[in-house]
């Protein structure tokens, strides 16, 4: 009898554990994080175009930025690029990584690091230092690059070349780990 009980209860125990939701996927649960604050930020600047408002502060972690990249970067980075990762520093300062498919289907490790500075819904990306494969490359062959991987027609995106900050963003802040987007 008492087995009998001690079976009933244990079918009772996994199936009141089956009930319950498991902890969530941390991978999962930052990238869904991110994806809600650039909902935000894309919400607020389509409600707003040419508006002036007061600044808004959207805080995220780099944490969340390359968990969204893991989980839904198929969804719009370009093909032939994979396993982007990118680091944030104090001062603007930014480094990537990625996989990148550059001749007959060969993925090689690109890296680069440089410099964002934002002010006025304006921004600029200074390279200071980029390799291909492990080997340094100049300015001009990561420009090759970015414009090889760009949408036809889009005009594609300039090193060195002011360029204006999305959805009414202001300035883009950063600290080690961080990034602060003032909209």
């Amino acid at each position: 009898m008492v087995r009998r009980w001690s079976g009933v209860i244990l079918a009772l125990c996994v199936a009141g554990a089956a009930d319950r939701p498991l902890a969530q996927d941390p991978l999962k649960a930052d990238a869904a994080s991110m994806d809600h604050k650039l909902s935000v930020i894309a919400s607020r600047g389509a409600e707003s175009p040419g508006k002036v408002l007061p600044p808004l502060r959207t805080s995220f972690t780099e944490r969340e930025v390359n968990a969204y990249f893991k989980v839904n970067g198929h969804d719009f980075l370009p093909s032939g690029i994979a396993d982007p990762e990118l680091k944030i520093d104090a001062g603007g300062r930014v480094s990537a990584k990625a996989n990148v498919t550059v001749l007959l289907g060969a993925a090689l490790p690109v890296t680069a690091s440089g410099k964002l500075q934002t002010s006025n819904g304006m921004g600029v990306l200074s390279l200071d230092s980029a390799t291909l494969g492990g080997v340094p490359v100049s300015a001009s062959h990561v420009q090759q690059l970015i414009d090889a991987f760009s949408k036809p027609g889009s005009g594609g995106f300039r090193l060195d070349k002011p360029f204006q900050l999305p959805d009414n963003i202001r300035s883009v802040e950063t600290q080690p780990g961080a990034a602060t987007v003032v909209q």
